[in-house]
């Protein structure tokens, strides 16, 4: 997996629509980057918390990267209610290939172009740790919800 202080590397994803984006011009603001496939039960735990995350926009991006179809993500949004802004890494995965993914949920901080944190799977710690950076980043004060009940560690 990419290292936190490389570069984000040159890649794109699409939208809904299918419509190409270059990943460089989605990283206006410090973005958080959380790569998924609805069918993972680790993702399918951890997205509820993520997802309370985008209550650090608009100074801060939560962006998540589909691994799968539209209609399936669109069904796991609709199952636990959320809400992200989405884009797709179709296969075969040139974005997760080129941030060395190999796990999901994969999760990615990125300020100024430059990776400054990494994390893959569930880990109650790192959630609390990428929790107060943004909450630092835009001066809120942490909150990590929907976490009580989820245990300190499941890997992806």
């Amino acid at each position: 997996m990419i290292e936190s202080g490389n570069r984000v590397p040159d890649t794109h994803l699409v939208d809904r629509e299918g419509k190409r984006h270059a990943l460089h011009d989605l990283l206006d603001r410090p973005t958080l980057v959380i790569v998924f496939k609805p069918s993972c039960p680790t993702c399918q735990m951890g997205l509820p918390v993520y997802d309370h995350w985008r209550r650090y926009e608009p100074s801060a991006r939560i962006l998540a990267v589909s691994q799968d179809t539209v209609a399936a993500t669109d069904a796991l949004y609709g199952e636990f209610h959320l809400g992200f802004e989405t884009f797709y890494d179709k296969p075969p995965y040139a974005m997760s290939n080129a941030f060395g993914v190999f796990a999901v949920p994969s999760l990615f901080l990125i300020e100024d172009g430059q990776v400054t944190w990494t994390g893959y799977g569930w880990a109650k710690a790192d959630a609390e740790h990428i929790e107060e950076r943004l909450a630092t980043l835009v001066d809120k004060t942490p909150a990590l919800v929907n976490a009580d009940h989820l245990p300190s560690l499941k890997p992806g």
